[in-house]
């Protein structure tokens, strides 16, 4: 079981930044999760296994077996609290498979099964949905997903505190706002995310593209020069 666990959380630690290692961490994850599976099923629940093998298969874009570990998962759960994030993580797979209307229905289950469960963090759930309605080009509703992100994000305190999740928010808001010009929406989220970046930050250069995109449509053009060179 510490093995399974040790190697799992290693393989999210290394995702963004060594693909070798994250590979191997991956690999071996799946390895000790489904030893457990096979031989050693007292050293944790299966549902809890299975749902570790599916994450890394999703995270890692296997997402027929990430599917099929999730729906073994589902099977052999009955708590509501437990169920989900399996459906979350289900409703995902069908968000990047691009069958949206899947996607939704798994997302409306989960929300109906997080009711009256304080510990369930409902920012992140919306936060999910955000992005697979984006990626599905459903951006109205992803807007009005990530604002209910942001909305909810200080009802729990790993959220309240993590700024980098904030900032995603913002930045999938200015995208989006972008792509369907509302420059109204634009302007409010690209303002706020000067604010909560510094020069270092991977969206910052991107964050000044779009000033200077916004100025060029506005005739701006001396504005739209500047941002541009800082670029």
């Amino acid at each position: 079981k510490l093995k399974a666990i040790n190697n799992y959380y290693l393989f999210i630690l290394s995702n963004a930044q060594d693909e070798n290692k994250s590979k191997k961490y991956a690999e071996d994850g799946l390895k000790y999760f489904s030893l457990i599976i096979e031989k050693y099923n007292k050293a944790m629940q299966l549902n809890e296994a299975y749902s570790y093998i599916a994450e890394i298969f999703l995270r890692t874009e296997r997402l027929d077996k990430a599917l099929s570990s999730y729906k073994k998962a589902m099977k052999l759960t009955s708590d509501n609290e437990a169920m989900v994030p399996i459906l979350v993580g289900i409703a995902e797979i069908y968000g990047k498979m691009k069958k949206y209307n899947k996607s939704k229905k798994y997302f409306a289950e989960a929300l109906e099964k997080s009711k009256g469960i304080n510990d369930i963090p409902m920012s992140k759930i919306y936060f999910d949905m955000g992005i697979a309605a984006y990626e599905n080009d459903y951006f109205q509703d992803a807007i009005k997903y990530f604002l209910d992100a942001l909305r909810l994000k200080d009802y729990a305190n790993y959220l309240k505190a993590n700024k980098e999740y904030e900032i995603d928010i913002h930045w999938y808001l200015s995208t989006i706002a972008y792509k369907i010009q509302d420059y109204a929406l634009l302007l409010v989220h690209l303002n706020q995310l000067l604010i909560m970046m510094d020069e270092e930050h991977c969206y910052f250069a991107n964050t000044l593209l779009l000033f200077g995109h916004y100025y060029l449509i506005n005739n701006e053009f001396e504005k739209a020069s500047a941002y541009y060179y800082r670029v």
